[in-house]
């Protein structure tokens, strides 16, 4: 067996409260979601669901995703408009 840890939390109580009843309705128990909480965080080494304003392309690491983006940005920025009329067309054109 692994070595385990336990961590006691506190909270508001209608906080708790609240939270389990969502996690029940998922299946899952509070220690299941403050685990899997943990693992993200562990995982991509980033603090998951911040409320924070996102300012800048600064998580994408992606150069192909960050030049699609740039040749988006500059083609809207010339004023020129989508060919298309809706997304249902857009994605009919490529076939999806």
């Amino acid at each position: 067996m692994t070595n385990m840890a336990t961590i006691g939390i506190r909270l508001d109580y209608g906080l708790k409260k609240s939270a389990s009843e969502v996690a029940k309705e998922f299946g899952v128990n509070l220690s299941s979601v403050v685990r899997d909480y943990l693992s993200q965080i562990a995982l991509t080494k980033k603090i998951p669901n911040r409320k924070r304003k996102i300012t800048a392309l600064t998580d994408i690491k992606n150069p192909e995703t960050l030049e699609a983006i740039k040749w988006a940005d500059d083609y809207f920025k010339s004023g020129k408009k989508s060919p298309y009329k809706n997304a249902d067309e857009m994605f009919a054109s490529l076939g999806i």
